[in-house]
């Protein structure tokens, strides 16, 4: 299993929508996260029919939204049966969500993942609580040192679950542990997990697949509304609406940050996504184009782990100060919160995790 997935980088997409990411996600590299209820029928249909020879792993996603389930909830024997009979790269029980304090839950997921055998991986679901120091990180770490099995983790914010230093500063604590994670549901900042540790990671496709949004608070109607198309400008190592792009090629149009070089873009600026004429395809493939370049830039070819770390860390300081043009220039282009965290590792210490 470890073999199989090592430094892939993962689509994670609903399973409705899982046949548009093989075309993508099919490289060296690459892999499949589906996600949702019907996560194994297109699994089934994916190995079987289409052949597909990538990793693939199936997140029920239990431990999500209004109805989720909470840890110490059964798992499905089915479920974890019919991988089994796919073969995929691994089985991953139905988890539920491990709220905060959680301990007596996050105790039964790990201790009913490692009944299951080694090509069982320990789905978490986490409150963020978990990467907190002074809260759960303690107790996280150590339960996943007893356990000994992998663990795969979702993490809870409204927005960015690495934007608080705490839970940034957890993960790369959690990364430097010899227990083997991946990373499901994340940004541009999967690239970064697998650079300081992560098994692999999983960019989710759309905004909901980039982490766990929390429950709504009694008597509220969840707020927010439809999501916005948005795409990755490669130079800022992040995402941003196809309207902001828009906005910012006719404010600033000589600057050479809107020119993708992606197989999608091929040269044009990056406003042309937005005239397109499906503009969230369009998107969608540009962005996980852009993803499997950055990746194959810092982690082909024979680099120590240090390496690849400082490529990251560059890159991630580079980003900020792009920003900092852009947002002299345009309205409110702030980096997300986790960008700076990225970027502030180079006047920290890194942590190396042992060279297997």
């Amino acid at each position: 299993m470890q073999q199989t997935l090592a430094e892939t980088l993962l689509v994670q997409t609903d399973a409705n929508h899982g046949l548009d990411a093989i075309a993508c996600a099919d490289r060296q590299g690459g892999g499949l996260v589906l996600t949702g209820e019907k996560a194994l029928v297109t699994a089934e249909y994916v190995v079987n029919h289409r052949h597909y020879t990538r990793p693939v792993l199936v997140d029920r996603g239990r431990y999500a939204g209004r109805r989720r389930k909470f840890a110490c909830e059964p798992f499905d024997n089915n479920w974890i049966s019919r991988q089994r009979r796919l073969e995929l790269a691994a089985v991953m029980p139905d988890a539920g969500y491990v709220a905060e304090g959680d301990t007596a839950g996050l105790e039964s997921i790990l201790t009913r993942v490692r009944s299951l055998g080694d090509d069982a991986i320990a789905p978490l679901g986490l409150h963020l609580s978990w990467l907190d120091i002074n809260r759960g990180l303690t107790t996280l770490i150590e339960q996943v040192e007893a356990a000994g099995v992998p663990i795969a983790i979702a993490l809870e914010h409204p927005k960015d679950p690495l934007g608080p230093h705490y839970a940034f500063d957890g993960l790369m604590s959690l990364l430097a542990q010899p227990t083997p994670v991946i990373m499901l549901r994340c940004d541009v900042s999967a690239i970064g997990t697998l650079c300081f540790g992560a098994l692999a990671a999983a960019i989710g496709t759309t905004t909901g697949l980039r982490h766990i949004y929390p429950l709504p608070k009694p008597g509220s109607n969840g707020g927010g509304g439809q999501a916005k198309t948005a795409a990755i400008v490669r130079g800022c190592l992040a995402y941003a609406s196809l309207d902001k792009i828009d906005q910012a090629v006719q404010a600033d149009p000589d600057n050479m940050l809107w020119v993708c070089e992606c197989p999608w873009c091929n040269g044009r600026t990056m406003q042309w996504l937005g005239s397109a004429p499906d503009p969230e395809s369009a998107a969608y493939h540009h962005s996980l184009e852009t993803m499997y370049h950055i990746r194959n830039n810092i982690l082909s070819g024979v680099v120590t782990p240090a390496e690849r770390q400082r490529s990251w860390i560059a890159q991630c300081d580079s980003a900020m100060f792009q920003f900092l043009d852009l947002d002299s220039i345009t309205y409110r282009w702030e980096p997300p919160a986790a960008l700076e965290n990225w970027a502030a590792r180079a006047t920290h210490q890194i942590t190396l995790r042992p060279t297997p």
